[in-house]
């Protein structure tokens, strides 16, 4: 049942652009949702795929608003095109791009929203020409420490056949050891 909404005060630089991805934190008795934002640099068009500027909007509660109060930038050796969504598991945050098929996992802290250290890359699996094969990755959940659920959107028309065998699906995946 819907009960409410509320404003987000934070202005994007042109339409058609925002947040990708959602997690509610709780953190020193505050609420905090963290926004992925789609866009490098929170940037739309040309200048929003500009790989190694991926960023998230801490938002925090105030009042009927949520309030920008912090940005996370993602390490610059994260070079994805978009950023399509994420998801927390304690401290060990998991980002993905729909157009680089990557997945990339690193710690959060908290404290001074920050990541720390750079993190590792991760490639979905490709195919034998090296093209990725899932090519719409939209939703992203841990399920456990090393695994993983992902969720595809539909393929457009341009897209390559590989690609659309694996559209509108979920997907379980483990990430290697070590």
């Amino acid at each position: 049942k819907y009960t409410k909404r509320r404003w987000i005060d934070f202005a994007f630089a042109r339409r058609n652009t925002g947040f990708e991805g959602l997690i509610a934190v709780r953190w020193k008795d505050r609420n905090h949702l963290l926004a992925l934002c789609e866009g490098n640099g929170g940037d739309a068009g040309r200048q929003g795929r500009t790989p190694g500027r991926g960023r998230i909007q801490v938002l925090q509660q105030a009042g009927e608003v949520w309030k920008a109060v912090a940005t996370i930038a993602l390490p610059r050796s994260v070079k994805f095109e978009d950023y399509a969504s994420m998801s927390l598991r304690g401290s060990r945050l998991a980002v993905i791009s729909q157009k680089t098929s990557r997945l990339w996992i690193g710690t959060l802290r908290c404290r001074d929203w920050t990541i720390a250290g750079p993190g590792r890359l991760y490639d979905f699996p490709r195919s034998r020409q090296g093209k990725p094969k899932y090519c719409t990755l939209e939703g992203l959940c841990w399920l456990s420490a090393r695994t993983f659920v992902a969720v595809s959107d539909l393929t457009k028309g341009d897209y390559a056949k590989r690609c659309r065998k694996r559209d509108q699906s979920i997907h379980v995946f483990r990430v290697p050891a070590g």
